[in-house]
């Protein structure tokens, strides 16, 4: 269905053929899968998906406000996952919208399983949805930005609940708050866009906080280049997205090291006394290195690693956020490590498309 879609499989596995063996009585199923799950890639088109998607979601309003009584009714819990996912992103989400800074949060929800089967009870799985709702929501209002907007909810783990009689989920809440910053021109970089390292500081050739540091700065024109605007009367959404995260140490660069462009993506190390100076904390232009901007080049270092990524994937990228951090050397804490860790979400880029416009999704979690 997915690759490595769900980390929980091999673990949930193992677990059920324990519990088969000591427990393999189990009744037939009286309904299955009324929903008609399908595996992603097996939707007849993407419109398919959004029928699919919304019929679980009425499904879990009726169950919200009563109108809707257990039953025998099973889903595989891969699909489970997928559907809440999916519902989740397409009902709340807006993947293309603009912003300048993003909001990460996690929610956790439990989803009862009968492990013996490697399924759940539909009614557990919109229970399961509507308790995600719920903490998605307290967790979105207590964004105190003026300017806020859903980006994508990210499932990114699981693990078997001490009962074994349920699976833990969690879920990565991706905000976006403020107003994005214009780009005139993808990938240039002037004398006065010098930025420092670390995430929402500021221009270190003018002192302006507006943009934040590089690393917000680097988000800003992917995302430019990656998440264009779907055609008119369309919207782009994503129902799954996986992480993938970069280190800096993988990809090679200049293979001078001098802590300047040692790496395709930013990394310093060193003692302290020589890494935290404005020379290294600084990216941008310096005399050592006429030609050459640090932004332009760690950004071109970025783009050619995630489009090597996803190339071979098939997916498109969903967002991206770039962490900035110092590490402490264990031994000898005067030696420190400063590095940029993007962190990327990808999946399967769906289009659902109107012949007039429809505002009718994604609705606000006001």
């Amino acid at each position: 269905m997915k690759t490595n879609k769900i980390r929980k499989i091999a673990l949930l596995a193992g677990m059920a053929a324990i519990l088969m063996y000591i427990a393999p009585a189990c009744n037939k199923e009286k309904h299955e899968e009324q929903l008609a799950i399908q595996p992603e890639g097996e939707f007849r088109n993407d419109d398919d998906l959004v029928n699919k998607v919304l019929d679980f979601s009425q499904m879990a309003t009726n169950l919200k406000e009563g109108k809707m009584h257990k039953s025998d009714e099973k889903m595989l819990i891969d699909d489970a996952i997928y559907y809440i996912s999916a519902t989740l992103n397409y009902v709340y989400c807006n993947h293309t919208a603009t912003y300048g800074k993003m909001q990460l949060d996690t929610v956790n929800i439990s989803l009862p399983i009968i492990a013996t089967e490697g399924k759940a009870y539909l009614v557990d799985a919109l229970e399961g949805y509507n308790t995600a709702v719920e903490k998605v929501r307290g967790k979105y209002l207590k964004i105190n930005k003026t300017s806020r907007q859903l980006i994508n909810i990210a499932f990114i783990g699981s693990e078997m609940n001490p009962t074994l009689k349920a699976v833990d989920l969690s879920f990565e809440i991706q905000t976006g708050t403020d107003n994005a910053p214009a780009i005139a021109a993808y990938g240039f970089f002037d004398v006065e866009e010098q930025y420092w390292w670390l995430r929402d500081t500021e221009n270190c050739y003018n002192g302006d906080p507006t943009l934040g540091g590089a690393p917000n700065v680097l988000e800003q024109h992917i995302l430019f280049k990656y998440k264009p605007a779907p055609p008119p009367n369309c919207r782009y959404w994503f129902p799954f997205t996986e992480p993938k995260d970069f280190i800096a140490t993988d990809y090679e660069g200049d293979g001078v090291p001098d802590n300047f462009c040692d790496y395709k993506i930013f990394y310093a190390h060193g003692p302290a006394i020589e890494i935290l100076t404005d020379r290294v904390q600084c990216l941008g232009l310096e005399a050592n290195h006429p030609g050459i901007h640090e932004m332009n080049y760690y950004l071109n270092g970025l783009d050619e690693i995630i489009t090597g990524f996803l190339a071979n994937t098939g997916k498109s990228l969903a967002t991206l956020n770039i962490e900035s951090r110092i590490d402490s050397d264990l031994i000898d804490p005067s030696i420190v490590a400063i590095k940029h860790i993007p962190h990327l979400f990808y999946g399967k880029k769906m289009i659902m498309c109107w012949e007039v416009p429809n505002n009718d999704y994604p609705i606000s979690m006001e």
